[in-house]
Parts: C-alpha cells; sequence; structure tokens
C-alpha cells in the first residue's frame, strides 16, 4: 500500500511540473481598454520604464492591434508603438531562465527603419539591464530586412526581403548550451501561414547565430526599445515560452464566425492545426444596448466541444444557442490543452433583435419523432392561438389560446403528448389579423 502510494505521488508531482512546463511564460495581447496613452500607464504594472526619463517618452498603446490569419494572439487588443519621436525602453518579466530554450513569438509591422549598416534593433530578451536575441530591422533601398544577434555583436540580416506596413509573425529561439559562450539564437518571419511545430517550420529565416562571447546567464524579460531610434513600428500578440507549442501556435484558429437565425445564434469555427488540444469551452457575454453606457455583463460558460488532439489538417466545428430574448451578445472560445493550459479567441457578436412582422417558421425538425419545435415571431402584443389539424383537417389539439407579449416565441409538441400516429398534420397561427397554415410530419 505504502509502495502504491509513494509511486502515485512522484505521478502527481510529474504531472504538476509538466504542467507549469507547458504553461506560456508571458502572454501579451495589449488589451488595455480604448484610451490611446503611454504603455507604463494603460498597462498598470504589467510593462515597467527602465530607460529615456519619464513615462512621457516612453512606449506608447495603441487601442487598435494587429492581425494575422491563424495566430491564436491575433487581434485580441491594442498593440505597442515603438515610434522615433520617443526615447524611453519598457520591459515586461517573466520567471527567470537558464537552460533549454527560450521562444519569443509576436506580431510585428515596420513602418519605417533606419538605412545605416547595422540597422537598429527595437525587440528583445533582457536580463538585470542586459539585452540577448536582439530582433533588428533596416531599411535596405527601400525594403524590409530583419536581423538577429545574440547580445551586442553585429547583427545577422535576412538575405530576402520583406515590405514595410505589412504585418509579419516572427519566431526568436534562444537556446542555452552548456558549453562558455555558445549560446545560440534563431530567427523566422513568416508573412502567413502558422507552422505547427520547429521541425514543420524548417530552416530558420536567419539561423546559427553564435558568437564566442555574451552568453546570458539567464533570462527574465522582454524589451520594447525607443533609445535614440528612427525605427517606427508596431508589435503585438507577444508570446514567450519554453516550446514551440507554446509560443507561436497551440491551436491555429483560422476561423470564427456567428450566424443569426430567429432566436438561435450559430458559431461556427475552424482550426487548420491542434497541437494537445483538448477542446473549446463556448462562452457567451450579454452586452448593453446601444447607448445605454455600462460595461459588459459576466462571461458564462454555455457549451464544450471535444477537440481533436493533435492534426494537420482543417477541423470544424459548430455549437447552437437557443432561445435568445432580444439583445446583444459576445461569444468567445476557451482552447484547453490536455495539460489544463487554455487561450482565448477574439470575440464575435451576434444581434437578437424584435420582429418586424408576423412570422411563422416551419417546425424543426420535421419530419420528426418523438418531438419538434413551432416557432413564430410577434412584432406587437397580440392574442395569439396556435391549433394542430390532422390530415382531413380535424383539429387535435390547441397549442396556445392566450394575449401574448411582442417578440419571438417557441411552442414544442410531442408525438406522445397529443397521441400523433405516423402521417400528415398542419398547424395554424392566428394573431390579429395574420393567419397561416404549415405542415408537418411524423414518421415513426
Amino acid at each position: 500500500m505504502k509502495s502504491n502510494l509513494w509511486v502515485s505521488l512522484i505521478f502527481l508531482c510529474n504531472m504538476l511540473l509538466i504542467s507549469v512546463q507547458a504553461q506560456p511564460l508571458l502572454e501579451e495581447n495589449f488589451e488595455y481598454g480604448v484610451t490611446n496613452t503611454d504603455l507604463v500607464t494603460s498597462s498598470a504594472g504589467a510593462w515597467v520604464n527602465f530607460s529615456g526619463g519619464s513615462t512621457t517618452l516612453d512606449v506608447q498603446y495603441l487601442n487598435t492591434g494587429l492581425t494575422y490569419a491563424g495566430y491564436v494572439s491575433s487581434g485580441l487588443g491594442g498593440c505597442a508603438i515603438v515610434s522615433n519621436s520617443r526615447t524611453g525602453d519598457d520591459y515586461s518579466s517573466f520567471t527567470s531562465q537558464n537552460s533549454g530554450s527560450l521562444y519569443l513569438s509576436a506580431l510585428v509591422n515596420v513602418i519605417s527603419a533606419s538605412s545605416g549598416a547595422n540597422g537598429e534593433y527595437f525587440l528583445n530578451f533582457g536580463s538585470t539591464g542586459t539585452q540577448y536575441a536582439r530582433l533588428y530591422a533596416k531599411n535596405s533601398s527601400g525594403s524590409l530586412l530583419f536581423g538577429i544577434s545574440k547580445s551586442t555583436e553585429t547583427p545577422t540580416f535576412t538575405s530576402g526581403t520583406y515590405s514595410f506596413n505589412t504585418t509579419y509573425l516572427v519566431v526568436i529561439k534562444y537556446t542555452f548550451n552548456a558549453a562558455a559562450q555558445d549560446d545560440r539564437v534563431d530567427l523566422w518571419v513568416f508573412s502567413s501561414g502558422v507552422p505547427a511545430s520547429e521541425i514543420e517550420a524548417g530552416s530558420p529565416t536567419v539561423g546559427n547565430v553564435i558568437y564566442a562571447s555574451n552568453d546570458a546567464s539567464s533570462i527574465s524579460s522582454i524589451t520594447l526599445r525607443e533609445g535614440t531610434n528612427t525605427i517606427n513600428a508596431s508589435i503585438d500578440g507577444i508570446r514567450v515560452a519554453t516550446s514551440w507549442a507554446d509560443s507561436p501556435l497551440p491551436v491555429e484558429l483560422t476561423s470564427f464566425s456567428a450566424y443569426v437565425k430567429n432566436k438561435t445564434v450559430q458559431l461556427t469555427w475552424k482550426t487548420a492545426t491542434e497541437i494537445d488540444n483538448y477542446g473549446f469551452e463556448i462562452e457567451r457575454t450579454t452586452i448593453p444596448p446601444f447607448g445605454e453606457g455600462g460595461t459588459k455583463g459576466g462571461s458564462h460558460v454555455i457549451g464544450f466541444l471535444r477537440g481533436a488532439g493533435n492534426s494537420n489538417s482543417t477541423k470544424e466545428y459548430s455549437f447552437t444557442d437557443k432561445s435568445l430574448p432580444v439583445g446583444s451578445y459576445s461569444y468567445r472560445l476557451k482552447q484547453i490543452d490536455n495539460s489544463g493550459n487554455f487561450k482565448y479567441s477574439k470575440e464575435v457578436e451576434a444581434n437578437i433583435t424584435h420582429p418586424t412582422a408576423f412570422l411563422l417558421e416551419q417546425n424543426y425538425p420535421n419530419p420528426f419523432n418523438p418531438s419538434t419545435t413551432i416557432s413564430y415571431e410577434l412584432p406587437e402584443n397580440s392574442y395569439v392561438k396556435l391549433q394542430l389539424f390532422n390530415a382531413i383537417g380535424k383539429e387535435v389539439a390547441t397549442l396556445v389560446s392566450e394575449f401574448q407579449q411582442s417578440g419571438m416565441h417557441d411552442y414544442t409538441v410531442g408525438t406522445h403528448e397529443f397521441n400523433l400516429t405516423s402521417g400528415v398534420y398542419f398547424y395554424t397561427l392566428r394573431a390579429g389579423k395574420f393567419v397561416q397554415t404549415k405542415k408537418m410530419v411524423v414518421l415513426k
């Protein structure tokens, strides 16, 4: 018994360790509201100014973010702006690392850059004021080059050129090696797609940058640098992790949309690839009516769909949210991996509007057994009579006979409740001067 208990404890500790190691060290989507201001003020402690004077000169926060199809941190908030009109540098910390590999992925859009031989760096790993794995940008005859250096050495630039005012996904890898002064940095630059693994990503765009000096003893922060730069660039969707899967891509969500019909919202989404994906929780939030101000209501979990686990092919998902009252709603997905880590999708909105005309819907499902739902809409308060008839016109039941408020209404018909046998039936709605009849089929 003691032996079994000891084995169980070891297993539990190992699982907890795996869970902790699998979590991203830092995830920054710049979700700091609608006011454009300096980053330190807007982020309330997430970012710290450490050079370049007061916060009036530090990195700026902009409430419009960057988007990149398939990237898990695309379009979730605002972004940070490094500008040639300011001189401050800001950093954000995470748990210190001194072994293995460290990945930094981010969306980058460079507006302008220096044409100097070494360009300028604007994003990097750091530790106590020292910058490692520096990301550079350079203007080469009107084209954009990205570069990387391990520390203060001369950067190595991409052989291919890129475009200004275009959003790219960059992935920086810092590898701690055991021997002295042999740590390595690599850089990938993607213009489309998000590789599911480092193997799938292929050779780095700039790789095997070593230099026999300036190894990091540890790395514990990322820095957005302005200094005396002439660069102008936006940075968004920063993720730092110890594995590729937790940095650029746990799950590549390629679409997420909402379709409204009557009182129902149909959510659909697709993934191009999945890694260790346990599934999706669906969350709904009520949005205040336009003009009434206030904040959104709390999020509520309304469903869960199991994920595909590991997949390199397109997977499609759908979820139906039924019988909603008139109002506006926001939905998001909480993607959960098998170790319990989770990420949120962007939000999509749906509006359930007040009916503008009388309407009787076709029952669903049809044919049916054992039950079906009849839906109808009332643009105004009305006395409603809903009747059910058999194939020869004999009334089987009066389903509704009452005064009802305007809006959308449902009535469920069960075969057992009304002793319905297989065959054709008709249902008629009378409301004010409106009269309409539709056919339904019981199939046993």
